[in-house]
């Protein structure tokens, strides 16, 4: 199986909290410059918008490994993958589905990449 390194995340907001401060370190600010920016919106707003500051909200859960084909020379561990969102563009505003162990190490390899 492979194995994946550990990493410090101690400075990953795991919660809103540091988009809360953003937001509020924002409103304090002085107003944007006057000109449109390339999407048309004009002053503090822009920035607002550019950054993607908003209320929605993606939670994911990993849990229950299940370990499959137990028996067999295929026998492979997945976790069930629970997310809600709110934001408008998902179809659906929860999703469960079982992934393997081996996607999660994909997954974390290209997000490592440079």
């Amino acid at each position: 199986m492979a194995r994946i390194e550990q990493e410090d995340f101690s400075s990953v907001s795991w919660n809103s909290e540091r988009a809360a401060e953003r937001r509020s370190s924002q409103s304090q600010a002085p107003p944007a410059g006057d000109a449109p920016d390339s999407n048309g919106y004009q002053g503090q707003e822009a920035n607002h918008l550019d950054a993607g500051l908003g209320e929605e909200v993606l939670e994911c859960t990993v849990s229950q490994p299940l370990k499959e084909n137990e028996g067999s020379k295929d026998v492979f561990v997945s976790y069930l993958i629970s997310t809600y969102s709110t934001f408008p563009a998902f179809q659906k505003s929860t999703s469960n589905v079982r992934r393997r162990f081996t996607d999660f190490v994909f997954l974390f390899k290209q997000l490592s990449k440079d």
